[in-house]
């Protein structure tokens, strides 16, 4: 046994939760900086509410709206604008698209120049690791970024990518997740949302990278996640146990992809979301079936190299089923399984968003299998984006 365990925040978890954040405000200063996504949080009540709290205490907000997922021009606009303002902390509060822009907003704060020049693959600077105190409140369970050390910028266009900013540092110190404030969320991209959770919780549990520790958290996530997804195709009233639950499976995959990596399905998700205007979740619930069966696929073809991939792969099958089945049969019924939910939720095709041949072959190009244990060329990514156009 042997394995080491990445930087976490201090967490708070629970319905109820949110009215502590100015508590937590208060020990790093009066200043804050408030990162919010579109204006569900505002209709929510919970923005008034903040702001009454934090007056009461003497803390002044300052805000900055990030509409979409956070580009070099968004992250470099709000720093122009607030670095004048002797912010004591960051705080974001959102989907993964706000805490990724409050992560790299802390880090930028820190630093000089424009962002890209700090973006892996980009840029020429390494972060140095500085930033302002950072505050995460996810307001959908998806991509678990309140757990992790990187921001994901993305750049949209023929030659656009999602690339990281990332040090270890990055994690932020503090993680709130109050499941109530995701009520507001629709059905279909609570589903969506999950779904990218799942595909970072299997991604991370078959990672070449995975260890004891990992796998530990992962599977029962795994478990759970599936448990949810099943009632959200059904169409069951999402009540605060189903999105408690999802906002723990959230918060789990960020941790083992944090330690473990990632693999096929967020290695072409990446590039696509560069490429074409597709909600990141969408892009993994795409693509998170076709990624496990070539992933299955490939495992069959040498059982003796991957047949602890294979075993990984059935014993969620038979959690899911409670049938004792040969491994590669467990296998595959998951993915079936998994297959009905996708179809069930509904989850629109990638055509929907201008994706077509030609656009499979230049996602296919910058694709990467990451930490998958098997390793697919831009050929096998093009025919997984193929099968759902």
């Amino acid at each position: 046994m042997n394995f080491s365990v990445s930087k976490m925040p201090e967490l708070y978890f629970g319905a109820g939760k949110f009215p502590f954040l100015t508590d937590i405000i208060l020990r790093y200063g009066k200043r804050a900086l408030i990162i919010t996504g579109g204006i569900s949080f505002e209709k929510s009540g919970n923005l008034q509410s903040l702001m009454e709290h934090s007056a009461a205490k003497g803390i002044e907000l300052y805000f900055y709206r990030v509409a979409a997922e956070p580009s070099p021009s968004i992250i470099d606009e709000a720093v122009s604008i607030h670095s004048k303002h002797g912010i004591d902390c960051v705080v974001a509060i959102g989907g993964g698209s706000s805490i990724d822009a409050g992560k790299a907003i802390s880090c930028m704060l820190k630093e000089t120049g424009s962002v890209t020049d700090y973006l892996e693959g980009v840029g020429k600077h390494k972060p140095s690791g500085m930033k302002l105190p950072f505050i995460a409140l996810p307001t959908t369970a998806g991509t678990g970024s309140e757990a992790t050390k990187n921001a994901v910028i993305t750049e949209r266009g023929e030659h656009g990518f999602k690339k990281s900013l990332r040090h270890d540092l990055f994690v932020p110190d503090v993680a709130l997740i109050d499941p109530a404030l995701s009520s507001t969320l629709p059905p279909a991209t609570t589903a969506y949302c999950a779904l990218d959770a799942f595909a970072q919780l299997i991604e991370s549990y078959l990672s070449d990278k995975a260890n004891i520790f990992t796998d530990s958290l992962a599977l029962p996530s795994l478990n759970k996640a599936l448990e949810s997804l099943e009632k959200l195709a059904r169409g069951d009233i999402i009540d605060i146990n189903i999105r408690s639950s999802l906002a723990y499976c959230a918060y789990i995959s960020g941790v083992t992809l944090a330690n473990a990596g990632l693999g096929l399905c967020h290695g072409v998700a990446g590039p696509m979301g560069g490429f074409a205007s597709i909600p990141h979740g969408i892009a993994c619930a795409n693509m998170i079936v076709p990624s496990l069966r070539y992933s299955l696929e490939k495992f069959s073809e040498d059982n003796k190299k991957y047949s602890s991939y294979i075993k990984k792969m059935a014993m969620v099958g038979r959690d899911l089923t409670g049938a004792d089945m040969h491994d590669v049969s467990s296998a595959r019924t998951f993915i079936d399984r998994l297959e009905k939910i996708v179809k069930t939720i509904g989850v629109p095709k990638l055509s929907a968003f201008g994706i077509d041949s030609r656009a499979a072959v230049k996602i296919a190009e910058s694709s990467e299998s990451k930490n998958s244990p098997v390793k697919a060329s831009a050929a096998d990514f093009a025919m997984m984006i193929e099968s759902m156009i």
